[in-house]
């Protein structure tokens, strides 16, 4: 059994004079992240590592993920691989992942984390929202291997 938590960052700021990695999560997308990261603490194990996309707003989200669940630096990585808005990339990411972790999180970006969670889902789920969580269960045992799995949780900011 593989378990793979799907994070889309939380809102950002919309600043013209930033460049789009460097974007910082706001002080909404700070409440958002705060408050998804206790729900899922609450309700899902935690998960062995978390992968992170190297932009700002998304090291930013998840940080209060490795807060809460006490994720150690060494199994929160940070990845240019993750920064991706299409899909392929971090598909081909998650078919990469070493075979001895069962449960992961990916913390990502739209439209790359929706396309991938509506290749994965065996139900339909609407674009990812900021800060929206998807859990995902597959009945295999490589990553190279997966294929449709049972969505289990879905965490949405209650804002």
């Amino acid at each position: 059994m593989k378990k793979i938590y799907f994070l889309r960052h939380a809102h950002s700021e919309s600043n013209a004079y930033i460049e789009d990695i460097d974007r910082p999560i706001s002080v909404f997308g700070k409440i958002q992240a705060a408050q998804v990261a206790k729900d899922a603490f609450d309700n899902v194990e935690k998960p062995e590592f978390c992968f992170v996309s190297s932009a700002q707003r998304a090291q930013e989200t998840a940080k209060y993920f490795q807060d809460i669940w006490q994720i150690k630096n060494d199994h929160f990585i940070i990845t240019s691989d993750l920064y991706d808005f299409q899909g392929r990339v971090f598909r081909n990411f998650i078919y990469n992942l070493s075979e001895e972790w069962q449960t992961v999180m990916l913390v990502g970006h739209n439209f790359a984390i929706s396309n991938v969670v509506k290749y994965f889902a065996d139900s339909h789920v609407d674009p990812l929202a900021p800060c929206t969580m998807v859990c995902i269960e597959f009945d295999c045992k490589e990553w190279y291997s997966l294929r449709k799995g049972t969505v289990t949780n879905i965490f949405l900011s209650k804002l």
